[in-house]
């Protein structure tokens, strides 16, 4: 009886263990397909080491795109299956309950698993970030670059299985779910599109045969950017009117104003240019890139003091902490820093030229090539800047000069019996004493020692001030 009991316990105890090991956290990749065969490998291959499964919401494919979904399928091991959508539901809301049936048919955990969406053609940038996170909250958004429309979007894009998500979104996803839910935004991680041309102009067909006619204010927004996308700009300038005078939402009209500007600007109509682009940032003073638009407009047609004015203006604007919309290619805060350093040299005011020029050198995140092209340009600012102070830097280091007579075998012993001696100090100096005795005798060191005393003595006077004006060149810079 007793042999029998335990018998059954053990049984018991080897279910829950295996029920345990069965039920792991999963990241089941969601789309939805019609017609990919062009694009869908991109998206496979760069989801390939981040997802578990993968759910395809066929929408009517006649080409190889299932081919290719079966040969990846045979390629990785990783699962696939295919669903079909019925009736009239939407199909992302389809894709996304699929996706959850399949998880729980491999018997995961709902609530530590996952479903990631993407658009077929699409590419997950950094998906070992996403790989290596401790997932918790409810969903994940990050910035999808929209390159075929010409703007950058925060879209969610990640979403905890266990809840059940209906796209509210009538021309792109909006996921919501019964109640609030938590959220967190992925800066690291991004989104981005096809650039296959072929692609790009079936695309954009089917966005303006899809919106063709509505007049939802986001229709028009996002028609607008179609056409002008195939440099309808006229049409395009249209309908961003008409969604200004429509739309809702202040940062897709702050958007629309700006669009408008860049259509006159690609026809070279600058007045209006410049008056779209000073109505948009008037209409959303929080957002910069007019500002930038207008500083490099103005520094390359040689009106520097207009220039100066907006870059100017334009770094003292720090970036939304609720921004959504973004132009492409995204204002980075070090591109004011770049219209200053240039323009402010053709002005009264070359020193804030010149401190910009050292923060651009000095700041994490600028691209070298910016770097070097800012250290050309202070070799023109040592050569202007006034009040210069001139250091000396003499090195009184040992050698034989033309002309000097060697040292007799005397002293020849006698720096030797000296270098003896030092070197039986240093040997028996403790391990910091050791490292002091090495920065004295090291001629970079000394060096650097002098540069670090110039900034004390003179805090506002930057490296390049005083390095540059002697002919020094400051390679910490380049460390």
């Amino acid at each position: 009886m007793l042999k029998s009991f335990n018998r059954i316990h053990a049984y018991f105890i080897a279910c829950l263990l295996g029920f345990a090991i069965s039920a792991q956290a999963e990241i089941c990749l969601v789309m939805v397909i019609k017609n990919e065969e062009l694009v869908i490998e991109r998206t496979l291959k760069s989801v390939k080491d981040l997802v578990d499964c993968i759910c395809i919401c066929n929408a009517g494919s006649q080409d190889e795109t299932l081919s290719l979904l079966h040969a990846f399928k045979l390629e990785t091991g990783i699962p696939i299956k295919v669903f079909h959508p019925e009736g009239s539901e939407d199909p992302h809301t389809f894709a996304v309950r699929s996706g959850k049936k399949m998880l729980e048919k491999s018997r995961c955990d709902l609530s530590q698993s996952y479903l990631l969406f993407l658009e077929a053609g699409t590419l997950l940038t950094n998906a070992q970030i996403l790989k290596d996170m401790t997932l918790t909250d409810d969903a994940y958004s990050c910035i999808e670059f929209r390159q075929i429309l010409g703007f950058g979007k925060k879209e969610i894009h990640l979403l905890k299985a266990s809840l059940p998500w209906q796209n509210q979104g009538r021309f792109y996803r909006n996921w919501a779910t019964n109640g609030d839910f938590t959220h967190q935004t992925l800066d690291s991680i991004q989104v981005l599109d096809v650039e296959e041309e072929s692609y790009t102009k079936n695309h954009l067909k089917q966005i303006i045969d899809l919106l063709k006619g509505n007049e939802d204010p986001e229709a028009l927004f996002y028609l607008a950017q179609a056409y002008k996308a195939q440099h309808k700009y006229e049409l395009a300038m249209h309908l961003h009117q008409n969604h200004i005078e429509r739309g809702k939402n202040r940062e897709q009209i702050w958007l629309s104003h700006y669009m408008i500007a860049e259509c006159y600007e690609a026809l070279q109509e600058w007045e209006l240019a410049l008056q779209w682009y000073l109505q948009a940032y008037q209409f959303y003073p929080e957002r910069a890139e007019p500002l930038h638009k207008l500083a490099v407009h103005y520094r390359k047609s040689g009106e520097n003091h207009l220039a100066y004015l907006f870059a100017k203006q334009g770094g003292r604007i720090p970036a939304p902490s609720d921004q959504t919309l973004w132009t492409m290619p995204i204002l980075k805060s070090y591109q004011f820093d770049e219209e200053l350093s240039i323009a402010a040299y053709y002005t009264p005011y070359q020193e804030e030229g010149d401190a910009a020029a050292n923060d651009l050198l000095l700041r994490k995140g600028v691209p070298w090539f910016l770097k070097e092209q800012t250290y050309r340009n202070m070799l023109y600012y040592a050569r202007r800047l006034e009040n210069k102070r001139h250091f000396a830097i003499d090195f009184e280091l040992p050698r034989i000069q033309e002309g000097q007579e060697e040292p007799s075998l005397a002293e020849r012993k006698m720096d030797i019996k000296s270098f003896a001696e030092l070197s039986t100090i240093h040997k028996r100096a403790p391990r910091p004493f050791k490292r002091a005795i090495r920065a004295v005798y090291s001629a970079r060191a000394i060096f650097f020692y002098i540069m670090i005393a110039s900034l004390i003595y003179n805090p506002r006077k930057k490296l390049s001030k005083i390095c540059l004006a002697n002919g020094y060149v400051p390679l910490i810079w380049k460390v």
